[in-house]
């Protein structure tokens, strides 16, 4: 899977190693825009094992229905009891009414441009770009997505590149450059070798 995007980042040695490293690409796109956002919201600053927890009791809460208006149904202790903070209660409740109301224009989302879903889903509260680069790549499935503020990108291009001090944005994109337009496998690569 992904044979063009790993030969193509396999002309920069470093990532060569990385692949020959980890092994096959299972990057996959997921289904369902709503939950994408759910879960980027619930994963936000806390680990993937507690993420993962508080996912599966948020989905119990939902009945896992995993939908704007069951979100909305469900009251905001519900949702605290299941983990959430306050503000991320806040945060997936704002983000059910934008998809309830579509604001959020799902049909339409998959043939805007980077800088237009970025528009859309940095409107909805706790959504900033670092989260909408997210779904560009999760839910939307784009190949050249690339986070300069993501901390496990910034910190497997540190110890990759053999950086003395963590990389600044534009040293990040200067490396990622040559990975164009597959900058997403390159990232879902980074994030294997730093777990």
């Amino acid at each position: 899977m992904h044979t063009e995007a790993i030969q193509h980042l396999q002309q920069d040695p470093v990532m060569d190693q990385i692949i020959a490293d980890i092994g096959p690409c299972e990057f996959k796109a997921r289904k369902g825009y709503f939950q994408s956002l759910v879960r980027t919201i619930i994963s936000q600053q806390i680990s993937w094992q507690a993420a993962n927890t508080i996912r599966n009791r948020v989905y119990g809460v939902l009945e896992n229905k995993v939908t704007p208006e069951r979100v909305l149904q469900v009251s905001d202790d519900e949702l605290r009891a299941a983990g959430l903070s306050p503000q991320k209660v806040a945060y997936v409740k704002d983000l059910a009414q934008h998809f309830y109301d579509k604001r959020i224009n799902v049909r339409k989302l998959k043939y805007q441009s980077d800088e237009e879903v970025l528009q859309e889903i940095t409107a909805v509260k706790g959504l900033g770009v670092w989260s909408a680069e997210m779904f560009m790549m999760f839910a939307l499935g784009r190949m050249d997505v690339f986070s300069v503020q993501d901390i496990g990108i910034q910190r497997a291009i540190h110890n990759e590149y053999g950086l003395r001090k963590r990389p600044s944005a534009r040293r990040m994109l200067e490396i990622a450059r040559p990975w164009r337009p597959y900058r997403s496998i390159a990232m879902w690569y980074l994030w294997r070798k730093v777990d």
